[in-house]
């Protein structure tokens, strides 16, 4: 059985300068959960960080995949390993900060009173003012793909 209840699942790809700085904001939050990071094989070094910091922090999980899998597979494969845990609420982010670690406690709130949560960045227009036109469309060409 799983100490927390909580589990944060992060997929990673070359997030080598994020992923220390996401644990620790992710752990200011104060909050019981462990932090799953599921990575493909980075050619940056995330991997081996993630070793690092799972070594000392018990809380803190690593899948390591064989290769660029992509972030829909990631996320399958860290939910099944969520169930196969026994955790109860899964909470994903991503690991470049387009998801804030301040917004966990609010979704953990809001959870009292529903079966599902969903966050997203779309809900306010003006959240994806930065990105351009080629990742607006490939990540809207995804989710064609998902519905």
């Amino acid at each position: 059985m799983v100490k927390n209840n909580i589990l944060v699942m992060i997929p990673t790809y070359n997030e080598s300068e994020n992923v220390k700085k996401l644990y620790k904001e992710i752990l200011e939050m104060g909050i019981a959960a462990d932090i799953l990071f599921i990575d493909d094989s980075s050619t940056d070094g995330t991997g081996a960080i993630l070793d690092h910091l799972a070594k000392d922090h018990c809380e803190i999980k690593v899948i390591h995949r064989p290769g660029k899998m992509g972030i829909g597979s990631a996320h399958l494969d860290g939910i099944k390993w969520a169930y196969e845990q026994g955790y109860i609420n899964l909470i994903t982010m991503d690991a470049d900060f387009t998801h804030s670690p301040k917004d966990i406690p609010k979704f953990l709130e809001n959870l009292r009173n529903s079966d599902v949560l969903v966050g997203s960045r779309y809900m306010n227009k003006a959240s994806l003012s930065e990105w351009n036109l080629g990742r607006k469309a490939l990540t809207n060409l995804g989710h064609l793909f998902t519905r």
